[in-house]
């Protein structure tokens, strides 16, 4: 025969026999369960449970402070925008301001100008007509000496 066959043939006479020793066993897994249950599963499911509990109240604040860090950012994107615009329409009013600010110095500059030749002018215009008088005075004296030096003689 085979071996195979004659180890199964003396192990099919192996019986089981329930005794004291089964019930102790039997007692001894059931305490072991209830202990460990009550000393370590409880206590570790209750951590776990906790902990997923306070997990998502961190994802929830986490959520809530996000949404509040988008609206600051969006009030704060805002708010330089409008900075900005505000900004330019100053520079752009002060740019015009001093557009016209320029135009009125030209303009007052200019009449000064024209008033300091005018006066200039007349103050030279003056000065000329005195010249002439005085020119004229002595035209006949420098006339006589012209001819008395270009002719040599008194006239």
């Amino acid at each position: 025969m085979d071996p195979l066959q004659d180890s199964l043939r003396t192990m099919s006479g192996v019986i089981i026999d329930l005794d004291w020793s089964f019930v102790i066993q039997l007692a001894i897994v059931l305490v072991l369960m209830v202990l460990l249950k009550q000393l370590i599963f409880d206590p570790y499911l209750k951590t776990l449970g906790e902990r997923d509990r306070r997990i998502g109240d961190v994802r929830r604040d986490a959520l809530a402070l996000r949404q509040r860090a988008d609206d600051l950012a969006d009030r704060y994107g805002k708010g330089q925008r409008e900075a900005r615009e505000a900004a330019y329409a100053a520079r752009q009013a002060l740019r015009i301001e001093g557009g016209s600010e320029k135009v009125a110095l030209v303009t007052e500059a200019r009449g000064e100008a024209g008033r300091s030749v005018e006066s200039t002018r007349a103050q030279v215009e003056t000065e000329v007509g005195e010249a002439r008088a005085r020119l004229l005075s002595q035209v006949d004296d420098l006339a006589r000496l012209v001819v008395e030096k270009v002719l040599g003689r008194g006239v």
